[in-house]
């Protein structure tokens, strides 16, 4: 078996005294639509109630795939189940937050869905309705909320992108550094935030149309912020559209092809993700 995720996991329950809690059982479940679904498994799987402590912790959690090569999971979500032993009144089932799985480095643009998922989505509201379906033995829904979500079309708070953009890229650099021991390595990384020059920087890319400099070289972006400067609107100064984090044009990149170099347009998260690096 090989690792997919490790994380850790804390919860407390409010106590009922006639309702005896025996144990917590935590396992994967497929949120998306099950087609062909890969297996996996979570070790360690159980947790003993106490009920002196409350609290129920599966410390270092790991997500194990049974199969040896994961196939087509990069586009589905998964979320991990809780199920509550509560002697005879069955069973009570708490969800996590969904997630993705990918084999090997995640894709950009499967990375950047999962990203804008968790960052602007209603998920917890959405997962309220899963755990409500799913103690009611009903039907997920999961599947149909993802497919309707359109999160590109709509602008938010200016402070909430940016502030989204801070925690992906500390959590980066999180995961990168995760294995080191050094104090002065651990350091760096709780020292990787924003400062407000970066963030009135990185909201001024994505407030203002595509760089002079760029349009004059012929580059063209698309994105709805540029559409709605060259037809004129008047543009909320407050707020960023998510369609400018993947299609407006920031810079230029250097594409090689058979040993020749182009210029190429690069959006505002190649960017991001390159300076990540």
């Amino acid at each position: 078996m090989e690792i997919i995720k490790s994380a850790g996991a804390d919860f407390g329950l409010i106590l009922n005294f006639e309702i005896t809690i025996f144990g917590v059982t935590a396992g994967v479940r497929l949120l998306t639509e099950d087609v062909g679904e890969q297996k996996f498994v979570i070790e360690p799987n159980h947790a003993n109630f106490d009920v002196l402590t409350a609290p129920v912790s599966f410390n270092d959690m790991k997500i194990l795939k049974s199969e040896r090569r994961p196939r087509g999971v990069k586009d589905r979500r998964y979320a991990i189940v809780y199920e509550i032993n509560a002697a005879h009144f069955g069973t009570i089932n708490k969800i996590s937050l969904p997630f993705s799985i990918v084999n090997g480095e995640p894709e950009s643009e499967q990375e950047t869905d999962a990203f804008m998922e968790i960052s602007f989505a209603d998920l917890a509201f959405q997962i309220n309705l899963e755990e409500e379906a799913l103690n009611q033995g009903k039907d997920l829904t999961f599947d149909a909320y993802q497919k309707q979500l359109n999160l590109k079309n709509i602008s938010l708070a200016k402070e909430r992108v940016v502030e989204a953009l801070e925690l992906k890229f500390r959590k980066i650099f999180e995961k990168r550094d995760s294995d080191k021991k050094q104090d002065d390595d651990k350091e760096k990384v709780q020292n990787r935030v924003f400062t407000m020059h970066d963030k009135d920087h990185i909201a001024n890319m994505l407030q203002l149309p595509i760089p002079t400099h760029l349009s004059q070289k012929g580059l063209e972006c698309n994105c709805r912020l540029c559409q709605n400067i060259k037809e004129g609107q008047q543009q909320d100064s407050g707020k960023i559209f998510l369609n400018s984090l993947t299609d407006h044009v920031v810079a230029r990149k250097l594409v090689t092809h058979n040993d020749n170099s182009t210029s190429e347009a690069c959006t505002f998260i190649e960017w991001f993700y390159k300076i990540e690096k």
